[in-house]
């Protein structure tokens, strides 16, 4: 998506700047594997929430509604969680910090 478009840009962009060569394996490997890891963070967070809503056993209920009013009411807690949600991260490409 745009993450991936904006860190081919800037990976492009600063081996161009470096009089590199734009085709670098290495370079397009290192890339590849960086989108592959938030890629793969994000899938795995998708499938933990389809996992906690799906269902409705009364204990995975009770779990969850436990947790959900604990991250509404631990005001730290719930800014991670927004931070994370909306893609609030170091390892951002520059073009969408």
């Amino acid at each position: 998506g745009f993450l991936d478009a904006a860190s081919i840009i800037e990976v492009v962009s600063e081996l161009q700047q470096a009089g590199k060569d734009i085709g670098d394996y290495a370079q397009l490997r290192a890339l590849e594997r960086w989108r592959k890891a938030e890629a793969m963070e994000m899938i795995a967070a998708m499938e933990g929430f389809k996992r906690l809503f799906e269902g409705s056993n009364p204990v995975k209920k009770a779990l969850r509604d436990l947790g959900l009013n604990l991250v509404d009411n631990v005001a730290g807690l719930k800014t991670v969680f927004m931070q994370q949600a909306m893609g609030n991260k170091s390892s951002l490409p520059k073009l969408c910090r």
